[in-house]
């Protein structure tokens, strides 16, 4: 991490070797991963930033049923901006694009889906839990958020994001569903999630109360798939 002028840069170098096992089928990824992220972190009265950017290089396989390596060239970009006021709540309004590489061609030699490596437990298209309609793979997203603070307990999130493929000729990550022959849709739909976070004992006991609710798009209707609602209540103990 290096100071730069108003914020901070990461640079980023990762390579990922996996083979198969007796006991186990890989995609038999062997993956070098270049990033960079300049950040500012948030200030009252002030504008914050990110930017983020991946390229993936290498070799993969298109599954771990498949036998065929392909070449793997994928991206990944994230631009957010923000803003905290200083008011009561301190609310901050911030507005995001995201992009993750999907499949040009399934037909010829190269990969360009992104891979998201070993996967997080939450990410910023989804909330907790078993909610896993979208993934950093083969998506556009724009949204805008507002994160609020009504005490030094309390934290509330709201998300609203508009989603669609990077690319038509890919399938839809974690759904896997794809366009029909001749069809060429790439709006998913649109996403609201909310989360409010109550710190219940200081450092030791957290309430989360959340969910998402999400409005089909074309590319939903299509393959069958309509409107849907998640909610999810947890409680995070540490000792």
């Amino acid at each position: 991490v290096r100071k730069i002028v108003g914020g901070s840069l990461t640079l980023m170098l990762l390579g990922l070797n996996e083979k198969d096992s007796v006991s186990l089928q890989t995609s038999n990824r062997e993956l070098i991963n270049f990033g960079a992220r300049v950040y500012k972190s948030p200030v009252l009265n002030e504008w914050d930033y990110e930017i983020e950017a991946l390229f993936q290089k290498g070799d993969s396989r298109a599954g771990s049923s498949s036998l065929i390596s392909l070449n793997h060239r994928a991206s990944f970009l994230h631009l957010d901006a923000g803003y905290v006021f200083d008011s009561a709540w301190q609310p901050r309004i911030e507005f995001s694009y995201d992009y993750a590489g999907g499949d040009k061609n399934q037909f010829d030699d190269e990969n360009n889906s992104l891979d998201s490596l070993f996967g997080i437990p939450r990410n910023d298209y989804a909330p907790t839990g078993i909610y896993r309609a979208f993934a950093r793979n083969n998506i556009r997203a724009a949204g805008i958020s507002l994160e609020l603070k009504p005490s030094n307990q309390i934290r509330v999130d709201l998300k609203l994001k508009n989603l669609n493929l990077a690319n038509a000729g890919d399938r839809w990550a974690n759904a896997g569903f794809s366009n029909p022959p001749g069809v060429s849709e790439t709006h998913l739909g649109q996403q609201l999630e909310s989360r409010i976070r109550y710190q219940a004992v200081p450092e030791k006991v957290l309430l989360e109360l959340g969910g998402a609710r999400l409005w089909a798009g074309q590319f939903m209707e299509n393959a069958g798939k309509s409107d849907l609602n998640y909610f999810y209540f947890q409680v995070l103990v540490s000792f």
